[in-house]
């Protein structure tokens, strides 16, 4: 389990550099939603 944990950790760690990356490009604000949707805890 822990295991999964920490894999699911990188990948989330991941996704939220891709996040802060695209919010420097304000014409990419819907997609910028679409990636804290996936970010977030379904």
């Amino acid at each position: 389990m822990s295991h999964t944990n920490k894999k699911a950790l990188s990948l989330n760690s991941k996704l939220v550099t891709l996040y802060e990356t695209v919010n420097k490009h304000s014409e990419w604000k819907n997609y910028n939603l679409l990636i804290f949707f996936l970010i977030s805890p379904s």
